[in-house]
């Protein structure tokens, strides 16, 4: 029995009615990322973002996709992005200093690691990657 994805065929036909409905676009994108059909989920977070420059969540999910992929410079673009439209979205640039790190771009990851601290002070996770970032660049608290 071939098993069927009702939320791909709910988004299908929310943009047969209503081509320009970036929501829809979205969520389409993010049910075939969850398929593994990358190629398919990237146009549609780009069709998203096409219709709504400015809808973070779609930049949000282009980017761990495109993390995913392995296109780590086009990621950064995308999580800069998200922090352009939405300066206080700690989870923004939580997601940037973990890719930074990760990119060994350290002095970077600090920066938005503090970052996440100054908007969400009670985020101890920041604190101890923070720590740590600051213990391998021997740099004192």
């Amino acid at each position: 029995m071939e098993s069927k994805n009702y939320l791909e065929i709910g988004c299908r036909e929310a943009i047969k009615q209503n081509p320009n409905d970036a929501k829809a676009h979205f969520n389409l994108g993010k049910s075939l990322y969850k398929l593994t059909r990358y190629d398919e989920s990237e146009k549609e977070f780009r069709d998203a973002i096409r219709i709504n420059p400015n809808y973070a969540d779609a930049h949000t999910f282009l980017g761990f996709l495109l993390n995913k992929l392995k296109r780590y410079d086009e990621a950064v673009k995308e999580y800069r992005k998200v922090i352009r439209i939405n300066p206080n979205d700690a989870r923004a640039h939580t997601n940037l200093g973990i890719l930074l790190k990760d990119l060994n771009c350290y002095k970077e990851s600090v920066k938005e690691f503090k970052e996440v601290i100054r908007i969400n002070p009670n985020d101890a996770d920041a604190y101890l990657v923070l720590g740590n970032l600051l213990k391998y660049l021997q740099h004192k608290i």
